[in-house]
């Protein structure tokens, strides 16, 4: 994912892709083959965040209470 967010922004910056390329894919909801996969090299994980247990909890309870069961599928076998 990192390598093609790189490359993504890499076309942008370097003047072969216009902003309106890069919105486009960054809402696309699949993985857009006109992106360039940047080379692994160099490439480096150095940290990994996570947020505070409270911080975390409050998203969890927010991704939770987006949608239920049934405002997903109205029809579902489970239902009858």
């Amino acid at each position: 994912m990192v390598r093609s967010h790189d490359g993504a922004l890499t076309a942008v910056a370097s003047g072969r892709r216009s902003q309106d390329w890069l919105d486009n894919v960054a809402a696309s909801t699949s993985r857009a083959s006109s992106v360039l996969v940047m080379p692994a090299c160099g490439l480096t994980l150095e940290e990994v965040g996570y947020p505070s247990d409270e911080d975390l909890a409050r998203r969890a309870a927010q991704a939770r209470s987006r949608r239920s069961h049934n405002d997903i599928c109205d029809t579902c076998w489970e239902d009858r």
